[in-house]
């Protein structure tokens, strides 16, 4: 081959050896593990925060992934009547279909739907979950209910027979389920048993599962109240937060922490401290804001101060109360109607009587 060259051609044919050596290194790389097949891999979101910001509640979510490496045997055998069956491993996935009528050697091509049980072992996740920060975290992290199978890659790996091609993927109640193109003229490992033929297929499986770690916070101020000039009160900041869906609430008081800014709508009617003391100033109505910002979390709640009246006048200072002393008579109003009572006893001028058997009168 002749290749002439000139300054025209000279940043075109760099170009082109550049891609060459790309190529060749993505072929010896990929080498011992050929893709079969590859359905679109979906995309791999960042975390993000869901909730109005700010807001009173808000919940942070941590996409993550595990891959996990399985596989599927799939074996094709001939009936008595050398009619093509097949079964697949590492569990019976009946009933057995037929493949095609008696062909001799060759079964004809058919498409084969295996169901496979997400929750057996053969097919969970058993790496830990990583975010796309590359950050670790174990599997205990992500339960089950914020975790599911998303994608599955096939491969033909150096040393297995020739698998079937995995054409479909789909998911729902517990299984996932891959549709293999099985038969044809295959060079896939072969066995006889008398004048009957059987076919051995591998697929070598990368299993994604997807999953989330959510936490959930929330902020509460307490409380409304109504307030008399120059009275005051304390309000209270509170945050909860849920490590995980259905998992228990953690309060945390936040009144007087740093990240906490209180806020009057209405300061010629109250203030409010940095440490959320409200003082009363005049009559009206004003909301105390409590704003709490802590990583990506920016919660707020308020409360409604109403300011009454001014409060009672000190009562005449010529008036003084004191205490009664012992022995003096207070005289008052007598009951209405009166009542007048006389104990008598029985002997006289010996009175003597239990009181435990009552009063006579």
């Amino acid at each position: 081959m002749r290749i002439i060259l000139d300054k025209k051609l000279t940043i075109r044919l760099g170009l082109s050896i550049l891609l060459a050596i790309t190529l060749l290194c993505v072929r010896i790389a990929s080498a011992a593990d050929d893709v079969v097949e590859t359905l679109p891999l979906p995309v791999f979101k960042a975390p993000h925060l869901v909730g109005a910001n700010p807001g009173k509640r808000q919940k942070w979510i941590i996409p993550v992934r595990s891959w996990k490496q399985s596989h599927l045997k799939a074996t094709l055998y001939q009936s008595d009547a050398r009619e093509w069956y097949y079964d697949l491993a590492p569990n019976h996935y009946g009933p057995f279909a037929n493949l095609s009528t008696p062909s001799g050697d060759v079964p004809v091509f058919t498409d084969v739907d295996a169901v496979i049980e997400l929750e057996s072992p053969t097919y969970n996740p058993d790496k830990v979950f990583e975010d796309t920060l590359g950050r670790d975290y174990p599997i205990a992290k992500v339960p089950r209910q914020h975790r599911d199978v998303e994608y599955i890659k096939a491969f033909k790996r150096r040393g297995d027979s020739i698998p079937p091609t995995v054409s479909r993927f789909s998911k729902g109640n517990g299984t996932f389920t891959t549709r293999m193109h099985l038969g044809g003229n295959t060079t896939g490992d072969r066995g006889t048993f008398g004048t009957k033929s059987h076919m051995t297929y591998f697929i070598n499986l990368d299993i994604l599962w997807e999953g989330t770690i959510e936490e959930t916070k929330e902020i509460f101020v307490i409380a409304d109240a109504v307030l008399r000039v120059n009275g005051t009160k304390q309000e209270k900041a509170t945050v909860k937060t849920q490590a995980t869906e259905g998992g228990n609430w953690i309060s945390t008081d936040v009144t007087t922490r740093s990240e906490t800014e209180w806020k009057s709508s209405n300061e010629s009617v109250a203030t409010v401290s940095p440490t959320g003391l409200v003082t009363a100033v005049a009559r009206g109505q004003t909301t105390i804001t409590a704003t709490w910002k802590s990583g990506v979390y920016t919660l707020t709640d308020s409360a409604t101060i109403t300011v009454g009246e001014d409060p009672p006048t000190d009562p005449d200072p010529s008036v003084e109360c004191t205490d009664p002393s012992p022995g003096e008579t207070m005289n008052g109003l007598d009951f209405d109607p009166n009542v007048n009572a006389v104990i008598r006893a029985d002997t006289r001028d010996n009175e003597e009587f239990d009181v435990l058997l009552g009063i006579p009168t």
